[in-house]
């Protein structure tokens, strides 16, 4: 298979924001995405850091991308909220490994990025979290990812 990268267009966002909606709503997350939704979020990483923004194309056909934020940190900047995804129908063709190597080198080019922090989950075939196992990740035991209701929290704090 023959693809593409290059820096993210605004008029990428559309037809991204329909694959996102179709990967993650389908995944073992179980997060209702909207078309709406997924452009929301992918405008957001577009106007913070537009020069990181990457996607994949084979032929005219936008098939995935990668995006980051970038927040500084005692050691450096790292790569935070990073989000990654290829088109069910074009994955396991180095797409994903691409959009990768070329969001790395944009990042320590263009930040000097020194860290990735991110998030994953895992389906029962154990994809994604075991290929980026491979690729060197390392699963950090003590970290926890936490999400709480912003109201409910409110209502505690303040009672």
């Amino acid at each position: 298979m023959k693809f593409a990268l290059r820096p993210a267009k605004e008029e990428d966002l559309k037809p991204l924001a329909i694959i996102y909606t179709g990967l993650y709503r389908d995944s073992a997350l179980g997060e209702e995405w909207t078309p709406e939704t997924a452009y929301q979020l992918l405008r957001f990483f577009y106007n913070a850091h537009p020069d990181i923004f990457v996607v994949a194309e084979e032929g005219q056909k936008v098939v995935g991308a990668i995006m980051s934020l970038v927040k500084p940190w005692h050691d450096g900047n790292r790569l935070v909220e990073t989000e990654v995804f290829v088109d069910t129908q074009y994955q396991q063709n180095g797409i994903g490994t691409a959009l990768f190597c070329e969001h790395f080198w944009l990042a320590i080019y263009n930040y000097d990025a020194k860290v990735i922090e991110a998030h994953t989950y895992e389906e029962s075939d154990g994809h994604p979290l075991n290929w980026y196992k491979k690729q060197g990740y390392e699963v950090v035991d003590d970290w926890f990812v936490i999400n709480g209701d912003i109201r409910a929290l409110y209502d505690y704090l303040v009672n």
